[in-house]
């Protein structure tokens, strides 16, 4: 965790040097290291919103110091993050986020790409170790986002009548 830490402490830096350079309008350049959009680290950040059924506690604390969005999805249930206006992935390398999977069952959750309500990326499969926390960084080109790259939200969703138990995601950004 010390490494996550460490990790968001140099993105939230370069995000502020992007923005104090007016690199952070950039949304529709190449691919750049240096272009990063924080969506939620540790709450909600620019103008990003939660969408979707799923029950959701935002900003719980828990003993690493982190406050991840608490979710807990019934059959079928979703769960979004909304961007305030359409973001061209296309500038982008990976959708990055960790997560905590609690429970013993099947935790498997689909995460997509959406523009204005609908599918516009390939369902990715997201399933790791419970009862720890990792990190996912979703490479865009292996999304296959639709059309010209534009997307409004990530969605992730529960694939089936089986409710799962709750889990946790903080650190969502794309870089």
């Amino acid at each position: 965790m010390p490494n996550l830490r460490r990790s968001l402490a140099v993105v939230a830096a370069l995000s502020l040097a992007a923005i104090t350079c007016g690199a952070a309008q950039s949304q529709t350049a190449p691919a750049d290291p240096n272009n990063v959009v924080q969506i939620y680290v540790d709450g909600l950040l620019n103008g990003w919103t939660f969408s979707g059924w799923a029950a959701k506690k935002p900003e719980t604390p828990v003993d690493n110091g982190m406050k991840p969005v608490v979710l807990s999805m019934a059959g079928w249930a979703d769960f979004g993050f909304k961007s305030p206006t359409p973001i061209n992935l296309k500038a982008y390398k990976t959708l990055s986020f960790a997560v905590y999977l609690t429970g013993h069952g099947k935790q498997q959750i689909n995460v997509t790409a959406r523009l204005n309500g609908k599918d516009v990326s390939k369902m990715k499969v997201l399933q790791g170790p419970k009862g720890e926390w990792f990190e996912i960084d979703q490479d865009i080109k292996e999304m296959h986002v639709q059309g010209d790259g534009m997307v409004d939200e990530f969605y992730f969703k529960n694939p089936d009548g089986t409710a799962l138990e709750d889990w946790y995601i903080d650190n969502v950004q794309l870089q």
